[in-house]
């Protein structure tokens, strides 16, 4: 029996069809199968180790398994990722507030970056009580700095491998 090179914790990318990548990067059927990427560009860390070749996915943030396609997946589309700490923490400058909305019909929210991922979204605390806490990818949204006092302390986010708290 031969031993699974992934292992409970291992990051790795997933090579997806070609027809796949088209519909996730928006591009048209014209375009060579060749000048696609290889893999979709969200990083997923092996969540359970089910047999030699073959694993149980997770959201490196969230950890849901629950993410689009089927499993468990063979390791043979599994490509790793290695995931390296930075030299130099980004949360030297203390907290950092902002104002972020989803669209320019939409309010703007106040809130503070209490964690970021090492996949480049941010746990959000808001500062609306009613507004819940949540991770976000701030090139997804409209969103401006803000200067001054941080509000009051925020709830920890879901539990996930590469979280670091500012």
């Amino acid at each position: 029996m031969s031993v699974s090179p992934f292992q409970v914790g291992s990051h790795v990318l997933l090579k997806r069809q070609p027809d796949a990548i088209r519909i996730e990067i928006g591009a048209n059927r014209g375009v060579s199968t060749r000048l696609l990427p290889l893999a979709s560009g969200r990083i997923f860390e092996v969540m359970k180790v089910v047999g030699p070749t073959t694993v149980v996915l997770c959201d490196l943030d969230t950890r849901s398994d629950e993410l689009g396609f089927n499993q468990p997946v063979s390791t043979e589309r599994l490509i790793p990722y290695r995931l390296c700490d930075l030299e130099t923490p980004v949360d030297q400058a203390g907290p950092v507030r902002l104002e972020l909305r989803s669209g320019p019909a939409e309010a703007w929210r106040r809130g503070e970056i209490t964690h970021w991922s090492a996949t480049g979204r941010v746990w959000v605390h808001f500062e609306d009580p009613v507004a819940e806490d949540e991770w976000i990818d701030l090139a997804d949204m409209e969103h401006r700095w803000l200067p001054g006092a941080p509000p009051a302390a925020a709830a920890a986010p879901p539990a996930g491998p590469r979280a670091r708290q500012l």
